[in-house]
């Protein structure tokens, strides 16, 4: 449940939950460093205890309550951890660096579980009640996106779509999984059981579209002109923009949905959170600002961490 403080946010108040010295955010709180001295903390996700994260080439977890910056490496001397997800103890990431998806027990394991190998560049991971699925960027122009069931797959992964150009952001809802494929702009959906390597574009022609999530109506991307747009799960001729931000070169920032609300990031030494209703039905509002570079977002119900990748931190503010 949403504390009054946000609630008040959300219902159009001047200023945000938190923030730093700027002029939107005067006066509010700042926010919570939870944990300090990272390597360059990149993707995060969370279950009901812990919250975990990528790094240079480790993952890394600590407990929601605090681990007094002592957080616990679940696996070390990873080729380039990427996406993460997690799912019934269970946390599933992408070795950019070795072409690996593996799994480890959220308590923690000496060696992780390959899931697959010999992928080209694994990237995005998603995961639901069935399979993980993951983003194989392979040379950008022709990528592939792919799916294991959570039992495994004796390292055999279906791989649902193939050609796919400059893949990034993926996510799972209603039987679908949904996809971005940013210079060519598109949001593509394929039925978790298949769809014969024919995927379907449900929006085109947007800019650049990135980082993508979505709740059990629509789904949610952030582009690289800095929008935040909505698109009903079968398909929109005209998305709708939920919210902005400045335009962005080197990462879009992040989108998030829980509980009826949006987040996301604006990617920048100077950046920012930002919520709206999922409905759209009040003007957006800055939660944060003056973070420096957020870059990936995981919401719990009582919080929101922020990974700050070049300040190597994770920030925290209460909803």
């Amino acid at each position: 449940m949403r504390s009054h403080a946000v609630l008040a946010v959300l219902a159009g108040s001047a200023c945000g939950r938190i923030g730093f010295d700027t002029d939107a955010c005067l006066g509010a709180a700042e926010p919570t460093v939870f944990a300090a001295n990272l390597d360059r903390p990149f993707h995060v996700a969370a279950d009901a205890t812990t919250l975990y994260w990528t790094e240079t080439t480790a993952v890394m977890a600590c407990s929601l309550a605090g681990c007094g910056d002592q957080p616990t490496a679940l696996a070390s001397n990873q080729a380039t951890p990427g996406g993460i997800a997690v799912h019934a103890g269970v946390v599933y990431w992408a070795n950019n660096g070795d072409g690996t998806v593996v799994s480890c027990p959220a308590a923690g394991c000496g060696s992780p579980t390959p899931i697959a190998t010999g992928q080209d560049v694994p990237d995005a991971v998603f995961v639901d009640d069935q399979n993980v699925y993951w983003t194989d960027v392979g040379n950008t122009s022709n990528g592939s996106v792919m799916s294991c069931a959570l039992g495994g797959c004796g390292g055999n992964p279906t791989q649902l779509a193939a050609a796919q150009p400059f893949l990034s952001g993926i996510v799972a809802a209603a039987g679908n999984v949904y996809w971005t494929t940013y210079y060519t702009g598109t949001v593509m959906a394929c039925a978790i059981a298949g769809c014969g390597g024919q995927p379907t574009a449900i929006a085109s022609a947007q800019y650049d579209p990135a980082e993508i999530a979505a709740d059990a109506v629509n789904v949610y991307r952030r582009n690289l002109d800095g929008a935040v747009q909505r698109c009903a799960l079968g398909g929109c001729d005209a998305p709708l923009q939920i919210g902005s931000g400045a335009p962005v070169g080197e990462d879009t920032g992040d989108v998030a949905v829980d509980a009826g609300t949006v987040y996301w990031t604006t990617y920048d030494p100077n950046g920012s959170l930002h919520a709206r209703r999922s409905d759209a039905g009040a003007p957006s509002t800055a939660l944060a600002c003056g973070v420096y570079w957020p870059r990936r977002i995981a919401v719990t119900p009582t919080a929101i961490f922020l990974t700050s990748y070049y300040g190597g931190t994770i920030l925290q503010l209460a909803r």
